[in-house]
């Protein structure tokens, strides 16, 4: 049975032309709980309110499914991750893909291996460290299809591009 957030977050989706089912609106409503439960120990998010929370993380992060092509089982690393935004919700909504969350933050690591297994996500890893110590060893060098980065790395950008 779906629940005011389920159907909130269905109806705000599908003005933004993103289809929902239910049972990914069911495992948004649970990672939504875990980070109110981790929250209050660490600092995942600011943004609380319903409808905030759908529009700011949910849709933001699902938007990039409307923007540009991602091929069948791609490997895709979210760099700078927090709570797991836009990983989490693109592995909600594409189950092929391989999902690597990368954040420097131990507690922030902890919270994603937390709320992987929660949420019962396969094939979604988490890797402890800077992106920048990370991006030096071998296997984690051009290893992915696509690199995704939401609020981290804005200083580099600026610096070299």
């Amino acid at each position: 049975m779906k629940s005011k957030f389920e159907e909130r977050l269905i109806e705000i989706a599908k003005k933004c032309d993103i289809e929902i089912k239910i049972e990914e609106a069911l495992l948004f409503a649970n990672y939504k709980r875990e980070i109110e439960k981790w929250n209050e120990r660490i600092n995942l998010t600011s943004i609380e309110g319903k409808d905030e929370f759908i529009i700011k993380h949910l849709i933001d992060s699902l938007i990039l499914l409307k923007k540009i092509e991602i091929a069948p089982g791609a490997r895709m690393i979210d760099v700078g991750t927090g709570a797991g935004f836009p990983g989490i919700p693109l592995k909600i909504t594409r189950k092929d893909l391989k999902v690597y969350l990368m954040d420097s933050n131990r507690k922030k690591a902890e919270f994603l291996e937390n709320a992987i297994k929660n949420l019962g996500l396969k094939e979604t890893y988490v890797l402890c460290g800077r992106a920048e110590s990370l991006g030096k060893k071998p296997e984690y060098r051009e290893n992915y299809d696509l690199v995704v980065a939401r609020a981290c790395l804005l200083n580099k950008f600026r610096t070299h591009g």
